[in-house]
């Protein structure tokens, strides 16, 4: 018995199960299970609404849904619907609705009908820009943090959700720069892990490397292991660490104070800064991949095409 399952109903078999069920939880990054347990909630609420069944469902009542959704949803919304029943049913041992050929036609025409292209996206800014937002009071413990936070994050490439998460241990500095080690990912939910370099910089205002050894010398009274604690209102560095909101509170309250165009900044504006900047450079696509980390080539390129409009549109030659 030692390598079966016990049988259904016994103490033993009840532990298999909520270990099993421990196991697939931890399949799943946090954020996507909360996300797909909103999106299911808001599928049940629906169902509940109009007297059909949620769990198991069926691929009408999904088609009815998606349908309905559509017309108040993006197209990312609707996918992450789609994949949320797809996860509940399949982890309930029910076959999955959302694969049917009905469902399947029904998500063909809304991408049709909605597009796929994101409603808003971050924007990219340049150098000039950077330096821009990087012109503030840098003596103090927070103007310190900020400034190695943006600067990491520009030169990185790295997620929000990644800086929040970095630990001291985790930034190796030398007179090269920084090496660090990213030990899970939005693009690697197994944990395996990414080591990533940044240089040290040739100009002082934009040195990531000075900028963190700035910070990391105000830090070092920090009980946190996180590299970027938060700071208080008087300069005392506390024990909690950022959170991913906060490095996008962070980068908008600086741009708005440096009276740079808003619209479009978040703190993903700082990793598709890299990807373009980067490309504009004339670094091969495959290097900056490989720094980014994208598993997708189209991602990828998605950001330097989005940045190149202007430049590659054929109406600067008609001499307006």
């Amino acid at each position: 018995m030692d390598n079966e399952l016990a049988p259904l109903g016994s103490p033993l078999a009840l532990a298999q199960v909520a270990l099993i069920e421990a196991a697939l939880l931890e399949s799943q990054a946090p954020n996507t299970r909360r996300t797909y347990a909103s999106a299911m909630r808001g599928f049940a609420t629906w169902c509940q609404a109009n007297d059909q069944p949620s769990l198991p469902s069926n691929p009408a009542v999904c088609a009815a849904f998606l349908v309905e959704l559509a017309e108040t949803k993006s197209m990312s919304t609707i996918t992450v619907a789609v994949a949320a029943i797809r996860d509940a049913h399949l982890a309930g041992g029910h076959r999955d609705p959302t694969g049917s050929r009905g469902v399947k036609t029904v998500m063909s025409g809304l991408r049709r009908r909605l597009g796929t292209a994101p409603l808003h996206q971050s924007r990219a800014f340049d150098v000039p820009e950077l330096k821009r937002i990087l012109a503030f009071d840098r003596a103090t413990p927070a103007g310190k943090r900020d400034a190695a936070l943006i600067l990491l994050a520009f030169a990185s490439a790295m997620r929000r959700s990644e800086l929040a998460a970095l630990t001291r241990a985790d930034l190796a500095l030398s007179a090269e720069g920084i090496r660090i080690t990213i030990r899970r990912s939005k693009a690697d939910q197994d944990g395996a892990g990414a080591v990533i370099g940044v240089p040290a910089g040739h100009h002082m205002a934009t040195d990531p490397l000075r900028a963190m050894r700035q910070w990391l010398s105000v830090r070092s009274g920090s009980k946190s292991d996180l590299v970027f604690a938060r700071v208080s209102r008087t300069g005392v560095v506390l024990a909690g660490g950022l959170t991913g909101q906060s490095v996008n509170v962070i980068l908008q309250n600086r741009a708005a104070a440096a009276r740079v165009e808003l619209d479009g900044v978040s703190a993903h504006s700082l990793r598709a800064s890299h990807i373009t900047e980067a490309s504009r450079a004339g670094v091969p696509l495959e290097q900056i991949m490989r720094t980014s980390r994208h598993a997708s080539v189209a991602v990828a390129l998605g950001y330097i095409r989005s940045a190149g409009v202007i430049q590659d549109s054929s109406a600067g030659a008609l001499g307006l």
